[in-house]
């Protein structure tokens, strides 16, 4: 009995540590300058994959626009800013040289719309794992963030 006792004790406090961890994750933030970067994440791919898609949100605290002017990662042979645009019933990516993140006003990349694309991937994205991606700003100048890999977000 004493054993079992034990067993489950240490099963909850791994599940407690596990479930804290995944919380701090989700808010994990990033300032730089003007700007918070929040619920950063890259979709899990499946195997072989040569491209993937990263999102977040950006908030911008100035008086100023800012804007998202490049991407890169170690894992992607290229990283490019895309939108997602309906033509003729159809959706279609197309690139974008810039994104404006407004003064004052929070912007979202998210599945469906504007997002990171990562082709020529040298890797699996697997959950679980992370991306490094580094973002560069017109204004806030660059940072590099970790990227958490998930099959899909849950706020």
């Amino acid at each position: 009995m004493n054993l079992l006792n034990s067993i489950f004790f240490l099963l909850f406090v791994c599940t407690v540590i596990f479930a804290q961890q995944a919380v701090a994750e989700k808010k994990q933030t990033f300032k730089i300058n003007d700007l918070v970067l929040s619920k950063t994440w890259v979709k899990a791919s499946p195997r072989n994959a040569r491209a993937g898609a990263g999102y977040l949100s950006i908030e911008n605290l100035g008086s100023t626009d800012d804007s998202l002017i490049k991407v890169s990662s170690p894992i992607a042979g290229m990283s490019m800013i895309h939108d997602t645009v309906i033509e003729d019933g159809v959706a279609k990516m197309k690139h974008l040289d810039r994104f404006v993140i407004p003064a004052g006003k929070l912007a979202e990349l998210k599945p469906g719309g504007l997002h990171i694309m990562l082709m020529g991937l040298k890797t699996q994205l697997n959950a679980g794992s992370k991306v490094t991606l580094t973002l560069k700003f017109l204004r806030a100048g660059s940072i590099t963030v970790d990227f958490p890999i998930m099959k899909k977000r849950v706020d």
